[in-house]
């Protein structure tokens, strides 16, 4: 009979082995399951994020474009400008009426 439970209690055993290492197998693809789903959402956070920059980039794109159209604008009366400057500065410079006249 003490054999009997010998066999049994040593079968019992294993069995109860391979339901811990279950166990344990279960929980370590519960953790996975925990890792993988927190990386899921820091990359949907992230995904998000990159689509709201990516959406003012698209507004700055069109912001850049009509300053570069207003300074190729003012590109082309650069040289009206600066003869307009220089002859202003030239007409309120220290030189009296008299002596600007004598040049």
């Amino acid at each position: 009979a003490e054999a009997k439970l010998k066999i049994v209690v040593d079968e019992a055993r294993l069995v109860q082995d391979k339901v811990d290492a279950l166990e344990a197998k279960l929980q370590s693809a519960k953790n996975d399951l925990y890792s993988t789903e927190q990386e899921a959402e820091n990359c949907k956070r992230k995904l998000s994020m990159a689509e709201r920059l990516v959406g003012g980039l698209g507004n700055e794109n069109e912001r850049w474009n009509s300053a570069v159209e207003g300074l190729q604008k003012q590109g082309l009366t650069l040289v009206g400008d600066c003869l307009l400057a220089s002859s202003f500065v030239g007409y309120i410079s220290p030189f009296s009426a008299a002596f600007r006249t004598d040049l």
